[in-house]
């Protein structure tokens, strides 16, 4: 009985020494990189045991050898550019797969088996012909990064909710029209895009998403964010181009980590609110239809980029002019009358650009601009500018492309500003 109790361990033990065997050894990334990156299927099953990273980009291939299942060590599969209409099943055999990276292909839709690759890290299946998610992929508890973009998804399973090592996310270019409800409990989540799909709303959940650094909704129908997305203080870039907003966010006031805000092409009519960014380098407010800025802007202390242009401005907004720091202002395309008042006392801005407005009257003031580098006036009835402009040591470019100025005034400029690149 022991002799038939111990023969019996030892069958186990030899069963599982050989699977071990037989799924391969896991190599850590900075290991893993230094192996061979094989780009022949026969090469690689000639020296099946040394493949770690196999690349059949651009091989016209539209399946996969079954073959492919002896390459047990293989941890990343790149199969970008290739004609597969289905997700090759094979793959689910090679247990150590980390990276699937199956971009451009005609892939219509995933397997349901996709959770047997339990070490899977990343998973990119953009520009496929994918119209759903399964919903075992929320059973792929090591997944970090899923690509899903340019595709015709409709919807995200509540199951990718169950993600809970996930950090980046994206789903740009499909046909979302609403995003899960418990989308907040991806907590490690540090980069969401879904630029370019139907969204109206999206989940008062998203406050939960502490760790989020980069938040891509443009180019949807959106007209209004919760209120918890204030909860986002290691946001660094939003974009929210080309939506419909009418109204600044309330939620929207105070970031202390944004970088880089995008409300482009929006349907803005006014800014009131008191902003408070210290990090903000970048805000564009291109093409909305701002008449008034009344917000105070002061404590933007990094903000150096601001663009106004293609709006409803009939004066130069105050606001602006208290940016400490800000070195370029675009307030093209307006229907500003008067190039003067606190704008003409900005001590670091460089460049200006002010043309296709309706300006006849430039300032004596202009001369305080010392820091200014470029003026774009063009596009606007100047008749006259004021000499107090050779005040601008560092100006080196002026364009003035169909105003009303004279050739004499233009040589007067020259004979003063002899530095300077006027165009005329």
């Amino acid at each position: 009985m022991k002799k038939l109790i111990l023969s019996a361990i030892i069958l186990i033990c030899s069963f599982s020494i050989n699977s071990a065997s037989a799924q391969g050894k896991l190599l850590k990334a900075k290991q893993l990189h230094k192996t061979k990156t094989y780009s022949s299927i026969e090469k690689a099953l000639s020296e099946k045991e040394n493949v770690y990273i196999l690349n059949l980009d651009n091989q016209n291939l539209d399946t996969l050898p079954q073959e492919i299942e002896k390459l047990v060590n293989l941890q990343e599969i790149y199969i970008r550019s290739n004609k597969l209409t289905k997700f090759p099943e094979v793959l689910l055999k090679l247990k150590n797969l980390q990276v699937i990276v199956l971009e451009k292909n005609e892939i219509s839709e995933l397997s349901d088996g996709l959770p047997e690759l339990k070490k899977l890290i990343k998973l990119k299946v953009s520009n496929n012909r994918l119209k759903s998610v399964p919903r075992s992929i929320g059973d792929l508890s090591q997944l970090e990064q899923l690509y899903l973009g340019w595709n015709n998804i409709d919807l995200l399973p509540d199951e990718i909710c169950k993600l809970s090592n996930l950090k980046i996310l994206s789903a740009n270019t499909n046909n979302l029209k609403t995003l899960p409800e418990d989308i907040g409990n991806l907590e490690k989540l540090i980069s969401a895009s879904f630029v370019n799909n139907q969204l109206t709303e999206i989940p008062a959940s998203f406050g939960k998403l502490v760790k989020l650094e980069h938040l891509g909704l443009s180019n949807n129908k959106l007209t209004d964010l919760p209120e918890e997305i204030k909860n986002l203080q290691d946001l660094r870039s939003l974009l929210l181009d080309n939506n419909e907003f009418v109204k600044y966010p309330k939620g929207m006031v105070a970031f202390k980590s944004l970088e880089y805000l995008f409300m482009e092409y929006n349907k803005l009519d006014t800014i009131d609110a008191d902003l408070d960014m210290p990090l903000l380098f970048l805000l564009d407010l291109n093409d909305n239809r701002l008449s008034s800025f009344t917000g105070d802007l002061s404590k933007m202390v990094s903000l150096k980029r601001l663009d106004l242009r293609s709006n409803n401005f009939s004066s130069i907004p105050t606001a602006p002019t208290t940016i400490p720091k800000l070195e370029r202002l675009r307030l093209s395309n307006n229907k500003i009358r008067k190039l003067s008042g606190d704008v003409t006392n900005m001590p670091k801005l460089e460049r200006l650009f002010i043309n296709k407005n309706l300006i006849d009257y430039v300032s004596e003031s202009i001369g305080n601009l010392s820091s200014l580098e470029m003026l774009s006036l063009e596009d606007n009835p100047i008749k006259q500018l004021p000499r107090t402009i050779e005040k601008c040591v560092n100006l080196t470019y002026i364009s003035l492309i169909n105003t009303k100025l004279t050739k004499d005034q233009i040589t007067d400029l020259k004979s003063i500003m002899p530095e300077a690149s006027i165009l005329y």
